[in-house]
């Protein structure tokens, strides 16, 4: 369920999704876990950049795992990916994606592609673009 949270989370404080979606997992999780001190805090956090932060600071340790929560992200991403948003900011919001992932995430792929996928337009290669989203979106198989 953390990973869950994390994933929503992270892609509220990066406009990819609703926050209204994260509050509903947090809602469920609270409801699974009531007693759970950061759980609690975040019900009470309204602001989405310290929830998002207070997650993985918190809440991205023994018990979290990395492989669940990178399946939940990549599928979600594929989704908006296979929507068509416009490449750039796409592949600019995965640059800022990159940047708030926990620390034991960061650089292990798929996620360290984030970091320069958008570098190739600066080339206008869209193509080398969109390969290296897709493989990273593809890591933990179709979505």
């Amino acid at each position: 369920m953390r990973e869950k949270l994390l994933a929503c989370a992270l892609l509220a404080f990066c406009g990819l999704a609703d926050e209204e979606n994260y509050r509903r997992q947090l809602d469920a999780c609270f409801l699974w876990d009531p007693e759970d001190e950061n759980l609690l805090y975040l019900e009470w956090e309204p602001d989405i950049q310290k929830a998002a932060v207070h997650i993985r600071t918190h809440m991205t340790g023994a018990r979290f795992d990395r492989e669940e929560f990178g399946r939940l992200l990549m599928d979600r991403l594929w989704e908006i990916y296979e929507s068509g948003p416009d490449i750039r900011k796409f592949a600019r919001k995965m640059y800022e994606l990159w940047t708030i992932l926990p620390e034991n995430l960061r650089d292990r792929e798929p996620f360290f592609s984030f970091c320069y996928a958008d570098e190739p337009l600066d080339y206008v290669d869209e193509g080398q673009t969109r390969a290296i989203l897709e493989r990273a979106l593809s890591f933990y198989g179709p979505g």
